[in-house]
């Protein structure tokens, strides 16, 4: 009867184990401890960092981006184009059968197959309210690359929200720029878990254990739930009190303006991305800014149901547009294809 019960549960915890894997699958993992605070940008990934995930790895370079490193002087005969955005560029870190998609990477490949002498420099960095950050970046990281055209991954009116995000311990901080007693904070949760890491074990390798941990964490408001909170989270969360600033319409079509202007005068095309119709796509027509409205379809099949983010088909879909709006920029001296034709002649 032992055996038999013992049995039993084996089954039935492994059917459970098993059930619970395949459920994850349709949803990105939480966020990953890879973030170095910034004082100019809030923050960005760690330089020379990873994330190292069930099928695959994502590789961050020494500037703390997606990708490998790139070189500040720019090859005259590649045509650069930096991408600039939230969580959207990134993939949000989804590995498919060890294959990891994010539109930008896809969409460099795509045009080199196509014999396209073109390079793409991601800037896409995760995080809520993070728009005025995302413009910001255009001076403080991409115009040392020297691009050809910038595309920036926008919504207007610009915000930003006074919080940082940083590494300690293998786990990933969050806490207010304004308040050292919010870092601090955040930093004696990471020390505790820390020093309990036995205790995580179990809510780190089965899925069944943190089904149980978040069971108890939704129903109870104690020092338990809030660790077991930032344990299944692999994440100390102290920014509940987080300012989100917004700039008024006024002053952010202002911003937009006056940095296409500078880039003009530098020989920088400059383009602003949308993905679909709506009051923000209504809002470039309507100030006249330059843009690339990749129309995408809020598909079921291309987003995540946890909260809408484009998954990996979303991701090869937007590859698709945006290689299409692309080939429409990208002077014809950068095909190969068509350099090679025209001296044949």
């Amino acid at each position: 009867i032992v055996l038999i019960t013992l049995g039993v549960f084996v089954i039935s915890f492994t059917s459970l184990e098993i059930y619970f894997r395949v459920m994850a699958k349709t949803e990105y993992g939480y966020l990953a401890p890879v973030m170095r605070a910034n004082d100019q940008l809030g923050f960005t990934f760690i330089p020379d960092g990873e994330y190292q995930a069930e099928k695959g790895t994502v590789h961050f370079n020494k500037y703390g981006y997606i990708g490998s490193d790139w070189s500040l002087e720019k090859d005259p005969d590649t045509y650069r184009i930096a991408v600039i955005g939230g969580c959207n560029l990134t993939g949000v870190f989804h590995i498919v059968d060890t294959t990891y998609y994010n539109f930008p990477e896809i969409t460099e490949r795509r045009l080199k197959e196509r014999g396209y002498n073109v390079e793409i420099l991601n800037f896409g960095v995760p995080g809520e309210s993070r728009s005025f950050y995302n413009f910001k970046t255009v001076e403080h990281e991409v115009l040392k690359f020297k691009p050809d055209i910038i595309v920036l991954e926008n919504l207007l009116p610009y915000t930003k929200k006074d919080y940082a995000r940083d590494e300690y311990h293998g786990y990933q901080l969050e806490y207010l720029f304004t308040s050292e007693k919010s870092k601090e904070e955040a930093i004696a949760w990471a020390e505790k878990l820390n020093r309990w890491k036995p205790a995580t074990f179990l809510i780190d390798n089965s899925w069944v254990f943190r089904k149980l941990a978040q069971k108890y964490q939704h129903t109870h408001n104690d020092d338990l739930a809030s660790f077991i909170k930032f344990a299944v989270k692999n994440q100390v969360s102290f920014i509940d009190d987080a300012v989100t600033g917004i700039y008024t319409m006024e002053k952010s079509v202002e911003m937009t303006r006056e940095l296409a202007a500078q880039l003009e005068d530098q020989a920088i095309d400059f383009k602003l991305l949308n993905y679909q119709a709506g009051p923000f796509g209504d809002s470039l027509v309507n100030f006249s800014f330059d843009h690339i409205f990749l129309e995408t379809e809020f598909n079921k099949k291309y987003l995540y149901p946890k909260d809408n983010h484009f998954n990996n088909l979303g991701q090869m879909h937007l590859s698709d547009k945006f290689v299409e709006e692309l080939i429409k920029i990208i002077p014809q001296e950068y095909n190969l294809n068509q350099a090679y034709h025209e001296g044949s002649k």
